[in-house]
C-alpha cells in the first residue's frame, strides 16, 4: 500500500499489523524496513565510494536538497531524483546495488527489471518480502 506526500514522493508501508513502537503513529513494521533501507543505502555507498564521499554525498543530500538521511524512505523519488542530479549516469549502478543489498537483507533474490525506477523496486521488494511460500 503506498500513501502519497506533499514532496512529491511515495511513502512505502508494509501492509501487515503490529504494535505501536512509541514512535508518533509508527508502527514496528515501518520502523525495521526504515532502518533495513538506511542500512543498505549507507552500506552499498560505503563500499562503492569510501568514507569521504559518502559523507559528502550525504551532505549534499541534506544541503542542496533538503532531504536528511532519515528522511529517506519517506521520499524515495526525492532520494532517486537527487542522485541522479550528484552522480548523473552512475545513479542506476547505486541504486541496483543498493536493492541488491535490501533484497539480501529481506532474504529474497534480486530481480533486475529495467523499467523500474528505485520507488518501484523497493516497493517490489516489500511485496515478494511478505509473500512466503507456505511451508510444508
Amino acid at each position: 500500500m503506498s500513501e502519497g506526500y506533499p514532496s512529491g514522493g511515495t511513502r512505502i508501508t508494509m501492509a501487515i499489523e503490529s504494535r505501536e513502537c512509541g514512535v508518533v503513529s509508527k508502527p514496528c513494521a515501518d520502523l525495521a524496513l526504515d532502518r533495513l533501507l538506511l542500512q543498505s543505502i549507507g552500506e552499498t555507498i560505503h563500499v562503492l565510494l569510501g568514507d569521504k564521499p559518502q559523507q559528502v554525498l550525504f551532505e549534499r543530500l541534506d544541503d542542496d536538497f533538503h532531504l536528511k538521511r532519515e528522511e529517506i524512505p519517506d521520499r524515495l523519488g526525492d532520494f532517486q531524483r537527487a542522485l541522479t542530479a550528484l552522480l548523473g549516469a552512475g545513479s542506476p549502478v547505486l541504486t541496483r546495488a543498493i536493492i541488491r543489498n535490501l533484497c539480501s537483507k529481506l532474504e529474497i533474490p534480486f530481480v533486475r527489471k529495467d523499467e523500474y525506477d528505485f520507488e518501484a523496486y523497493v516497493a517490489d521488494c516489500i511485496r515478494r518480502s511478505q509473500v512466503r511460500p507456505d511451508s510444508e
